[in-house]
């Protein structure tokens, strides 16, 4: 099974290029963000004619994005599971749940927080909320007792790598994350890479390298022992690099 995430940025005005690489990469389950269009006008019928059905959940206001989740025709139909996190100040389209037959995969955009409105503390509170919220629901939830992934954007710098000084980002999400993590998630590219250099899936203009950074795909424990390769596809970078995960025996 191949799994992947990708941050759109539209998937109206990406759409050819989002066929391209579903046609040449063939992953079997897609966790999609910042889709940035309606349930409605999501392109469904096109997704199906390429192979693939589709679960949405599109934004919410102006400053939301969506998030999406693709799989292949030949795998059960995604049943939505959750939508949202059940809190009010995580209202946003930011998590979208669903079961694939026996597993369950989440499609994940993390708040930023934009600290030139926030402003820094704020911006960095936000997420660390955020994902306290998320960790919360998992854990209710019971997602790491049948195989799991949680993929997409999580908007943290993992792996102790040190941030600018004053920007957004502190060890106060790095915690969180870990404790995310704490649950039985294993971040399964840097499960295959140990050694691998710090980065970001974003920015790859300048680079040869790059790694899982705020772009992860997070296994429950039961997977690991099916982990075959994970890699950051470059050739189909934009302003973010899709992660691939490749997992042997494992079935919908």
């Amino acid at each position: 099974m191949r799994i992947a995430t990708s941050s759109v940025r539209s998937i109206r005005k990406r759409l050819p290029a989002v066929l391209d690489w579903l046609a040449d990469r063939k992953p079997d389950i897609v966790a999609l963000q910042k889709i940035s269009v309606s349930e409605a006008a999501f392109p469904t019928r096109v997704l199906a004619e390429n192979g693939y059905h589709s679960a949405a959940f599109g934004p919410a206001g102006r400053t939301d994005y969506g998030v999406a989740v693709l799989s292949r025709q030949e795998l059960p139909k995604p049943v939505i599971r959750f939508r949202g996190l059940p809190c009010p100040e995580a209202n946003e389209a930011r998590l979208l749940t669903v079961d694939i037959g026996e597993v369950r995969f989440s499609s994940i955009y993390a708040p930023y927080g934009n600290p030139r409105k926030h402003g820094n503390e704020q911006a960095i509170e936000r997420r660390v909320a955020w994902l306290r919220r998320l960790r919360e629901h998992v854990q209710k939830e019971g997602y790491t007792e049948r195989p799991s992934l949680l993929c997409g954007d999580f908007n943290v710098l993992p792996d102790g790598r040190r941030a600018r000084p004053r920007s957004a980002y502190s060890q106060r999400e790095q915690q969180e994350l870990a404790r995310l993590c704490g649950l039985g998630f294993v971040d399964l590219y840097r499960r295959a890479h140990p050694d691998g250099k710090d980065g970001f899936s974003f920015g790859f203009q300048w680079l040869e390298e790059g790694t899982s950074r705020l772009h992860l795909v997070l296994g429950s424990e039961r997977l690991t022992d099916s982990l075959r390769d994970a890699w950051v596809d470059l050739d189909y970078r934009r302003e973010a690099a899709p992660v691939i995960v490749d997992l042997d025996g494992v079935t919908a």
